[in-house]
C-alpha cells in the first residue's frame, strides 16, 4: 500500500482536501480523507488479505443509483465461491468461529473491542469459510 501521492505528498485538492495518512504496525493502513464529502476510506492489509472500510455521512450512503450494480451482482470469481459439497464450504463450525471471534486475548493488533452487530456477523462468517484468524484481527480493527 502505497502511502502518498506520486510526488511524495500526502495531500492534493483545494487546500489540502484530499489527506492521506499511512501506518505500519502489526497491520499496515492507508487512511484517505476527503474533506469535501466528509468521508475516511481506510485499507488494511492483515496478513494475506485486504481490508476495506468507510465512514461516511448517512445522506452519502444511502444514494443508490437505480440500475448501479452490486458486488458479484454478475458472478462471483470461481476462487471465491464457498464449496456447498464439502459441508457446506465451512471449515469451522459456527460455535468454534464465534468463540474465536468473540476472545479477543491473542489478537496481533492492539485494538480489541467486544464486537457486535455486523462486525460479529462479518468475523464469524469470514472465520468459518476460511478457518483463519487473520479474519479476526480485521473484524477488531474494522469496527
Amino acid at each position: 500500500l502505497r502511502p502518498f501521492f506520486v510526488d511524495s505528498s500526502y495531500t492534493t485538492g483545494p487546500e489540502g482536501s484530499v489527506q492521506m495518512k499511512a501506518s505500519i504496525n502489526k497491520t499496515e493502513k492507508v487512511e484517505i480523507y476527503l474533506r469535501y464529502i466528509d468521508t475516511t476510506l481506510v485499507v488494511r492489509r492483515v496478513g494475506e488479505y485486504l481490508g476495506f472500510s468507510c465512514r461516511l455521512p448517512w445522506d452519502i450512503a444511502k444514494i443508490r443509483e437505480e440500475n448501479a450494480l452490486e458486488l458479484c451482482q454478475t458472478g462471483c470469481p470461481g476462487t471465491e465461491l464457498l464449496d456447498i459439497a464439502s459441508s457446506r464450504g465451512h471449515r469451522l463450525s459456527w460455535e468454534t468461529a464465534l468463540n474465536k471471534c468473540k476472545q479477543n486475548m491473542d489478537l496481533e493488533t492492539e485494538v480489541r473491542n467486544n464486537l457486535t452487530d455486523q462486525y460479529l456477523d462479518w468475523c464469524v462468517f469470514d472465520v468459518m469459510t476460511t478457518g483463519k484468524n487473520e479474519f479476526v484481527s480485521t473484524a477488531h480493527l474494522a469496527q
